[in-house]
């Protein structure tokens, strides 16, 4: 070793204590041809040395230093220097990759603010390793910071991708087309759907049903200026379809519907008003609001044809009409539901027994709010009379009701059927009776077992010949 360094008195490790040590032997043995004084301040350096290594020692096996080194990663050899420039050992922390300390004093501050971990010269070994395992695991600052920046880009493109107006007309295009309640919206299980799709948008549904009501029927405006527009500039005249609706409520509603060819050149139809009846649906009353309803839409002076089911009333209305418009037909632009003649013709086959009891059906139905197919039904239920009280739909229907008195011969049957059932006829539906039969033909071996092994259906037994009169029923019917 030089002279220099051995004058620099800052060796770095204890075995460099040893080398100055042996190095003065080494030189006295040899006969070094220095002088004597110059020997013995060797020998003098060396011992303070030695002195000073193990002073350095005993404090750094200081409990407060041995807490902090676990957190220290090794130096990059030939990058990071082991040492500062007055010979202590540099502290590199394991979590910051640029941040290095010469004392643990220091050391254990920069845990204490960035990883906000307490570091006591008191603490236990064992406690000492716990800490070093979860220290590894906390974020720093700088991270969390980052995963705040990017939760914050989140509820950004959330919030952005829950765009208020179009979620909210969404929901009420969901409700009037599939026919929901508006109190749907009060429905929790619809608020937890859309927070599990966007927590961002779980604000943005009403919760009232009065809410959504006034925002359905402000749609409902904006559609009819739409179609306002669009009528004005329709190349045909405007033909208009009208039936009047009972509400479970027992309350009347008339609708109105325009039929025409847009500029476009294309077909279209649309609901342009829906009305309550306040004060019933006869001929007048409803002329008064499809009058209302033209002239809002301006479409008074090309008004076509008006189409409206077989009753009296419809007649009525047409002649109210001509007698407020110049010119317009109530006979030539009258025009007759085919669906409501049909449904006309196969109750009178299925419920009446005679043209006169048809007639008697329309003239009550003008009495009552009953359509006249209803009429009929009735009438036919109270006297008695018309196809379905011939013996084989009897038997049909008696069957039906027993299966579906209760859960226990509906599932016994089902079981027999592997799962099929027969449709349970409405006694005033004449398609509701095509069903029945058509369900029933194809399970009558089924039904022949199952009657068999149910005593109080043995009067419900067909034979082959009522087997082909319901046959030839449902060909008459099927065309309908």
């Amino acid at each position: 070793m030089s002279d220099p360094d051995m004058l620099s008195g800052t060796p770095t490790d204890p075995s460099d204590n040893d080398k100055i040590d042996n190095e003065a032997i080494k030189t006295s043995e040899v006969g070094f041809t220095g002088s004597t004084t110059y020997l013995s301040s060797q020998l003098t350096l060396s011992a303070r040395n030695t002195a000073s290594t193990k002073s350095r020692k005993t404090r750094r096996r200081r409990p407060a230093a041995d807490v902090v080194w676990p957190y220290a990663r090794k130096h990059l050899p030939g990058v990071e220097p082991e040492r500062c420039d007055v010979g202590r050992r540099l502290w590199y922390c394991k979590q910051c990759p640029r941040y290095s300390v010469s004392s643990t004093s220091g050391a254990r501050a920069h845990m204490q603010s960035v990883y906000i971990t307490e570091v006591a010269p008191e603490q236990t070994r064992a406690l000492n390793k716990a800490r070093q395992h979860d220290l590894a695991k906390l974020p720093s600052k700088a991270q969390l910071k980052a995963q705040q920046t990017s939760l914050n880009i989140e509820k950004r493109v959330l919030l952005n991708a829950a765009k208020s107006e179009v979620v909210k007309a969404a929901l009420r295009r969901l409700i009037v087309r599939r026919n929901l309640p508006t109190g749907c919206v009060e429905w929790p299980e619809l608020h937890s759907l859309v927070y599990s799709f966007n927590y961002m948008a779980g604000d943005i549904i009403p919760t009232s049903r009065s809410t959504i009501n006034l925002a359905i029927a402000s749609d409902f405006e904006a559609g009819q200026l739409n179609v306002r527009s669009q009528v004005k500039a329709a190349l045909s005249l405007c033909h208009i379809t009208t039936d009047t609706w009972h509400a479970p409520n027992d309350i009347e509603f008339q609708a109105i519907n325009v039929h025409y060819v847009s500029a476009e050149g294309k077909l279209q139809k649309g609901l342009i008003n829906l009305v309550e009846l306040e004060h019933g649906h006869s001929g007048e009353e409803v002329s008064k609001h499809v009058l209302r309803t033209v002239d809002w839409y301006g479409i008074r002076d090309r008004l076509g044809f008006i189409t409206g089911d077989n009753r009296g009333a419809n007649d009525t209305l047409c002649r109210a009409i001509a007698e407020q418009l110049e010119g317009w037909n109530p006979v030539d632009n009258r025009l007759r539901s085919l669906g409501h003649i049909i449904n006309l013709a196969v109750q009178a086959f299925l419920f009446a027994k005679d043209q006169e009891a048809v007639d008697e059906a329309e003239r009550q139905s003008q009495r009552s709010r009953r359509d006249v197919d209803d009429e009929i039904a009735a009438a036919s239920i109270k006297e008695d009379t018309g196809w379905l009280t011939i013996l084989p739909l009897q038997k049909l229907y008696s069957f039906c009701v027993v299966l579906n008195r209760s859960d226990e011969p509906k599932g016994a049957f089902k079981k027999l059927t592997k799962g099929r059932t027969i449709h349970h006829p409405n006694a005033t539906r004449w398609n509701s009776w095509w069903f029945t039969i058509d369900s029933a033909i194809p399970l009558d071996f089924e039904m022949h077992r199952f009657i068999n092994d149910t005593p109080q259906l043995l009067d419900c037994e067909l034979t082959q010949a009522e087997w082909r009169i319901l046959a030839d029923t449902l060909t008459f019917l099927q065309p309908f």
